[in-house]
């Protein structure tokens, strides 16, 4: 690879001390209206392949395709778990500890029946809902995803919206991460009941807003970096127990749905459970869950 001073040398249109995104801008001159603007910068420093022709592929580890076919077969059989609603095979493809439901649940682990407890919820309102793959568009050695669609008739009020008697077709990307052992460690989709003006805006801060949406504005990936930074700066163990705190607070959060919200409730699980007090014996998929204590919850996290 040549040094800048070789590239100086070999191109008199760059100068001494111009920075990098000028510099790449002035190679780039001649491809119309292409720039580089200041938001992608980071990107300056991953290593591209291939002609530039509009996208841009990031290098990537060597593919196995042993293990991209095995990724794409346990795609489908989530979908096909689902589907039939055999809960029981569809908790074991997912991680018994670090399963991640980012889409529902935000970025803090959740126990697999924790995801199977939405489901039936989903299934009360859709009760025939089905899904079919349409096109697996990416698939490597660490994951998998495809188009899917979703179909169904909704027959209980869902999402704040009142049931109607037609069916829906709604597309969507899923996409799971799976691990050396053939688990999904993290499963996430483009959320296709969610209306995107009305949805709360998350800080610029905020890197994964899906995520912290669900959590009701907890951030836990910049808790658990907060904390990473300060311990690798010697903090007091003061300061360190606080952030330590924080990072617990979003792994402890309650592992069900709010109905009306479709967002992660933010009470505390009880010790040695992943549900709050109200949520052990009722809410979103164990029952319709009664408006009264729907409210009740309600007044009780705004206070």
């Amino acid at each position: 690879m040549s040094k800048t001073t070789d590239l100086l040398a070999t191109r008199k249109d760059l100068k001494a001390g111009m920075s990098a995104k000028d510099a790449a801008n002035v190679m780039l001159e001649k491809l119309d209206r292409f720039s580089i603007p200041d938001s992608v910068l980071p990107a300056a420093n991953l290593v591209a392949a291939g002609n530039i022709h509009g996208r841009l592929q990031v290098q990537a580890p060597p593919l196995n395709e042993d293990l991209r076919a095995r990724n794409i077969a346990i795609f489908y059989k989530y979908i096909e778990f689902e589907n039939t609603r055999d809960y029981e095979n569809l908790e074991k493809l997912f991680h018994p500890t670090e399963f991640r439901s980012t889409t529902y649940f935000g970025g803090d682990p959740i126990a697999p029946r924790a995801l199977t407890r939405m489901l039936r919820g989903l299934f009360r309102s859709f009760p025939d809902w089905y899904m079919t793959v349409s096109e697996i568009v990416g698939a490597d050695s660490m994951g998998c995803a495809g188009l899917v669609t979703g179909r169904g008739t909704q027959v209980e009020e869902f999402f704040g919206r009142p049931p109607a008697d037609h069916q829906v077709a709604i597309p969507t990307i899923h996409a799971i991460r799976v691990d050396a052992d053939g688990l999904i460690i993290e499963h996430r989709h483009s959320n296709p009941f969610e209306d995107v003006f009305k949805a709360q805006v998350m800080a610029p801060q905020a890197e994964d807003v899906q995520a912290v949406r669900a959590q009701q504005g907890y951030d836990s990936e910049a808790a658990r970096r907060a904390y990473e930074i300060a311990l690798r700066a010697g903090a007091p163990e003061k300061d360190l127990a606080e952030l330590r705190a924080r990072v617990e607070t979003g792994r402890r959060m309650c592992q069900t749905l709010l109905k009306e919200t479709l967002r992660r409730c933010s009470f505390q699980a009880e010790p040695g459970d992943i549900y709050c007090k109200l949520h052990q014996t009722s809410g979103y998929g164990v029952d319709g869950i009664d408006e009264m204590v729907l409210k009740v919850d309600v007044r009780r996290r705004t206070r």
